[in-house]
């Protein structure tokens, strides 16, 4: 998909913003109370390459399923109406508020969030070379009641710099184009841990980063949102062998950071005090940039 210069840098946000970005925050309509126990949830899995399987947590399961256009939408959907116009955080500038958000506008952020969406998680022609996974539970009633997206990038460890999922893509596609054609059937059904770790310098390393993390109003302090990042992280782990987990969140969000540093165990790593971070734009329908100091989380998963 096309994607403008100012939206590209939103890809890679740990909450869900709708285009490509080179920062992640946190989602602070996903922050939920540890002395709380999750009621009964579904999970399904949206994955380009994880394999079906089912991961229970208590009455919590996580089964993959397919990365159909129907279900990418219902996903962009429910962010905007869960997190962008209903975040704890205030997300929005301009307008009256959530309540005042006209149609053409909540359809307008929609569409974004959705093309974002399928550029990461949905189908698409030719074969993926990162792995990608959008994890989303349903209550018993069967309607959506949080999200949560994994996905495989390279880490800049000189600059401190987690690169887009097409930055990182690019790089691997760049440096398989440079080998003849021997050695470009060497490594044809190569896994991507194997190409980055042989064809690219040593400063860059395969990262697993959690993203687009959020719950719906109604199942927030339940415990869904620890769930969801404990199964990304079991996905993470056992699906795609990485050790270690990343994830980007804003340094005022102090509320996510509890959820991450305090009651899931992830430590500080980078510190970018010229990051930016997005709002909602009511009036525009559109999204803006802020600058956002923000913190680059990791967590072992060893």
């Amino acid at each position: 998909l096309a994607l403008t210069a100012r939206t590209r840098s939103l890809r890679n946000m740990a909450r869900p913003y709708p285009k490509a970005v080179a920062i992640f925050a946190a989602v602070a309509c996903s922050l939920l109370s540890a002395a709380t126990i999750c009621t009964s949830f579904t999970v399904s899995s949206i994955s380009t390459t994880t394999r079906k399987r089912t991961i229970r947590y208590g009455a919590a399961q996580i089964v993959a399923s397919g990365d159909d256009p129907a279900s990418i939408k219902a996903a962009a959907s429910f962010m905007v109406d869960s997190f962008w116009l209903k975040s704890p955080q205030n997300l929005i500038q301009g307008g009256e508020g959530p309540q005042g958000v006209s149609d053409t506008a909540r359809s307008a952020l929609i569409r974004q969030q959705e093309e974002d969406l399928t550029d990461k998680y949905g189908e698409r022609m030719g074969k993926r070379l990162l792995e990608s996974c959008l994890l989303i539970a349903s209550n018993e009633n069967g309607d959506m009641a949080g999200l949560v997206g994994i996905e495989a990038r390279l880490l800049d460890v000189s600059t401190e710099e987690i690169l887009t999922a097409e930055a990182s893509e690019s790089k691997l596609k760049g440096a398989i184009a440079s080998l003849g054609p021997k050695q470009r059937r060497q490594y044809k059904d190569s896994p991507a841990a194997e190409l980055v770790a042989e064809l690219l310098p040593p400063d860059l390393k395969l990262a697993c980063v959690l993203s687009n993390l959020c719950v719906s109003p109604s199942t927030r302090r339940s415990g869904l949102g620890s769930k969801l990042c404990q199964a990304a992280e079991e996905v993470a782990k056992g699906d795609w062998g990485f050790d270690d987990m990343y994830l980007r969140v804003e340094a005022d969000n102090t509320a996510a950071r509890a959820l991450y540093e305090e009651r899931l165990g992830y430590e500080r790593k980078f510190c970018d005090d010229e990051a930016k971070g997005l709002r909602v734009d009511l009036e525009a329908g559109d999204f803006t940039e802020i600058g956002a100091k923000t913190f680059t989380l990791v967590k072992s998963l060893s």
